[in-house]
């Protein structure tokens, strides 16, 4: 597939995907023929939607083959006399929300260690489940207590993952105006951190 194929391929009508449901009822039955064809014109489309959604996430093409192999893995299910675009559209709908899950979870366990860092607290490399669900938990009893104009920068760009220069244009600030705010915001838990070092001290 190649050139101007492609292009039309990614625009995909609603004959487009009459089509296409043909051809995965037809995959089904265990033509591979079609099937490689399924696959292969639902590419792009597939691709164009994530990109959509992720922006400029360099997973765009991961995110995409996932959801190509859920199709593949979901087949079975489908069922020619439904539309093939919405079965399609809840896929990577899901496949999306999966990996922001993802995403947030591999986020907050940096943004966490580099806390620990910030603070002089490493942490322990056999560090317990039960640990690390503790320290998600004071994480997220932080970020509420620090100022809305300091927390915003932060989880945009340590929690959610956006480039200082994309959380900037979101704010409405400059990238230095931003970058500024996050170190504050570093500064303000670090102190919130040993401020609480030192009252469970006391009470012990």
């Amino acid at each position: 597939m190649q050139g101007k194929e492609a292009l039309t391929i990614v625009n995909l009508s609603e004959d487009d995907f009459t089509t296409l449901s043909g051809l995965a009822a037809q995959a089904q039955k265990g033509d591979t023929e079609a099937y490689s064809d399924l696959l292969r014109q639902l590419y792009p489309f597939v691709l164009m939607v994530v990109r959509t959604k992720l922006g400029a996430a360099v997973d765009a093409d991961d995110v995409t083959q996932e959801c190509l192999l859920a199709v593949h893995k979901s087949l079975a299910t489908y069922h020619p006399s439904r539309r093939l675009k919405p079965w399609i559209r809840a896929i990577i709908r899901y496949k999306i929300a999966d990996y922001f899950r993802k995403l947030s979870r591999t986020n907050e366990r940096e943004f966490v260690e580099e806390l620990h860092s910030v603070t002089n607290d490493d942490l322990s490399a056999n560090r317990s489940k039960e640990g690390q669900e503790r320290d998600e938990v004071d994480l997220d009893a932080l970020l509420v207590g620090l100022p809305e104009s300091l927390r915003r920068p932060l989880v945009l760009t340590r929690l959610q993952g956006l480039s200082c220069s994309e959380a900037a244009l979101q704010e409405g600030l400059s990238e230095a105006a931003l970058r500024k705010r996050v170190s504050r915001a570093y500064k303000w838990l670090a102190c919130e951190i040993s401020r609480q070092r030192e009252g469970e001290r006391a009470e012990g």
